[in-house]
């Protein structure tokens, strides 16, 4: 769970997304799987998580399976870079990035 937590503020770049971004992802922890909910856009990323996919447009990391460390990543870069977007369309000021440390 750190290690995703952790994917999310590497690339929202702070140690607090959801106040800069809009929050990227969302996981949860269930007895046999990972529960991971972000709304997936675009057919290449669709195609990527399809094996994973739940229904209602959740994935599921089963825990009895390695984690794709490298997925989770191409996700949170898409939902940072749609978040982005969506602040700049409706004309908000996109915050500048910081590192973990806050300078």
């Amino acid at each position: 769970m750190f290690e995703r937590t952790s994917i999310a503020v590497q690339h929202a770049g702070d140690s607090s997304p959801i106040a800069l971004h809009g929050n990227p992802v969302y996981f949860a922890a269930f007895k046999n799987h990972i529960g991971f909910y972000p709304p997936i856009g675009g057919q290449k990323l669709k195609k990527a998580v399809a094996i994973y996919a739940g229904e209602k447009g959740n994935l599921r990391f089963p825990l009895d399976q390695p984690i794709p460390y490298a997925l989770i990543r191409r996700i949170v870069k898409v939902r940072v870079k749609e978040n982005l977007k969506k602040a700049v369309r409706k004309g908000k000021k996109t915050p500048r990035r910081r590192t973990l440390t806050g300078s």
